[in-house]
């Protein structure tokens, strides 16, 4: 079967850059089951085994991981049979097998596909073992139905690239990302600037598709509409919609570097669309990169600083680094020149970090009349208020000694005063804040955290005035289980996030 590798994936292998960096390798092994053959192992005539060579180009691409297909197509599987050192039955694909050649090939990891086709219905699974075990696995239907029909072919680039983004966000997210793109021959001296004509192409009749990816998103599956989007930006990569969508359908999955990188590519190709700019902007602060997004948004603001929407990023920014009082102004700027129900859903976000509670369900009813996307909102609020408020939860173990002293009490109560009101509006924020319903436990657990955090609070303030040590002993302890609760949240919510 003929390997489906990227063009830039052979020609950085020539490139001496290539052989700078060495990354992991990784073994891919395809199994098939039919009602017809049901112990078939190996690649056979099955439209299928392609899922195998799109999920091997897409790791090559990512430049995170060498990958290796089982069977004498693959080059380094091949030299190692033809120089000895392999010795295994290609067509067996058993365990002593698969871990043999991961050893002689040199294999970080072993990554084992395999369908199910029965009654009509193809089944697919993965498991991705390292060191001999297995360290994550996913399942699904393989099926993918654009302009209504279904394509083999689409379908297994779906998937390929559905379990490429589980992977890096799952086992594999901490290996460094340095996708293998060849660098051009410049002649000494020259930079050539960026032919803005090659944007001017008209846009592609993009309805299919789009109806296409409406239907996945309303059916949560975002890897199959994300999966779609790749193709089609490959297809025609200088319509700014196909691409402004994916970016729109990663950062909806969490994939918020994904999302940014993305959208700087927009950028580069059509240097004219601004939207590029102001999507890498927000997804590199969703992804926590403000370093980069602040380069980005000095170099814009520099060309159009009254710009409205620059004035909602600059006010991202300073949400995104606790700084809700630096916000406020820009977005409230922001509103007078074109409200809407996003504007309105960051000014009743602000408004509770800085404790103004009736000012910030004001602005939340607001943006549901503006049809506001509460639940698309709700990752970024979740994250931003609860480095908040776990960062006020660690300074209240501070101000408790201060408290005690005499002369120090008095500033102590005004902070505790303070902290109090914060957290009160944060609390009533959450509790009329719309969620999707994977991240509903989430909020409950948030929620929890927070009231207890107020339990806590409100026994340093009887203490302060009673100096009764038992009161003390039960707000240390409320403060050590808010602390413990808003820490399972934060596990929740990252584990909801990749599952999604």
């Amino acid at each position: 079967m003929v390997r489906l590798r990227s063009l830039l994936v052979l020609a950085a292998a020539f490139s001496p850059l290539a052989a700078l960096a060495e990354v992991p390798r990784i073994l891919i092994a395809y199994q098939t089951v039919t009602d017809q053959l049901p112990d078939a192992t190996g690649f056979l005539d099955d439209p299928y085994a392609t899922t195998a060579n799109y999920l091997a180009g897409y790791l090559d691409e990512s430049g995170r991981v060498s990958s290796i297909l089982w069977g004498m197509t693959d080059a380094k599987f091949r030299q190692a049979v033809l120089d000895g050192k392999l010795d295994v039955e290609v067509e067996t694909i058993s365990d002593k097998n698969v871990n043999k050649a991961a050893d002689v090939l040199k294999a970080s990891y072993v990554l084992r596909i395999r369908t199910i086709t029965k009654a009509g219905r193809t089944l697919a699974e993965a498991e991705l073992l390292k060191a001999g075990r297995k360290v994550w696995s996913d399942r699904g239907e393989v099926q993918v139905t654009i302009g209504g029909s279904i394509s083999t072919s689409d379908a297994c680039r779906s998937l390929a690239n559905t379990w490429q983004s589980k992977l890096f966000l799952g086992p594999l997210k901490e290996l460094n990302s340095a996708p293998v793109v060849p660098t051009p021959t410049l002649d000494p001296g020259q930079v050539r600037p960026p032919v803005d004509g090659l944007a001017e192409e008209p846009l592609l009749n993009n309805a299919d598709l789009l109806a296409a990816v409406k239907g996945f998103r309303e059916e949560k599956k975002l890897g199959y509409a994300i999966a779609a989007l790749r193709d089609a930006v490959d297809q025609a990569p200088f319509d700014p919609e196909r691409r402004l969508l994916l970016v729109d359908v990663l950062v909806e999955s969490g994939q918020f570097v994904a999302a940014a990188e993305c959208a700087n590519g927009g950028a580069a190709l059509v240097p004219k669309e601004t939207r590029f700019r102001d999507a890498a902007i927000s997804a590199w602060i969703a992804a926590g990169s403000p370093e980069k997004a602040q380069d980005l948004l000095n170099l814009a603001l520099t060309k159009t600083p009254e710009d409205p929407k620059l004035r909602l990023l600059v006010a991202d920014m300073s949400l995104s680094q606790g700084k809700p009082e630096a916000a406020i102004p820009h977005l409230e700027s922001a509103a007078v020149a074109s409200d809407s129900g996003e504007i309105r859903l960051r000014l009743a976000q602000a408004f509770a970090m800085t404790g103004n509670a009736e000012v910030a369900q004001s602005h939340l009813l607001a943006a549901r009349k503006l049809n506001a996307a509460e639940a698309v909102r709700y990752p970024i609020v979740f994250d931003q208020l609860d480095a908040a408020t776990t960062a006020e939860m660690i300074s209240l173990r501070d101000l408790i000694p201060r408290l005690i002293v005499s002369n120090q009490q008095a500033s102590a109560r005004a902070e505790l005063k303070a902290i109090a009101g914060r957290n009160d509006a944060r609390v009533g924020l959450l509790e009329a804040w719309k969620t999707a319903p994977e991240l509903a436990k989430v909020n409950e657990m948030a929620l929890l955290a927070y009231k207890l955090f107020a339990l806590a609070i409100d026994g340093l303030a009887s203490y302060s005035a009673t100096k009764t040590e038992a009161t003390l002993l039960d707000a240390r302890i409320d403060l050590a289980e808010a602390l413990k609760l808003a820490r399972e949240a934060r596990e929740a919510f990252i584990a909801a996030r990749q599952a999604s």
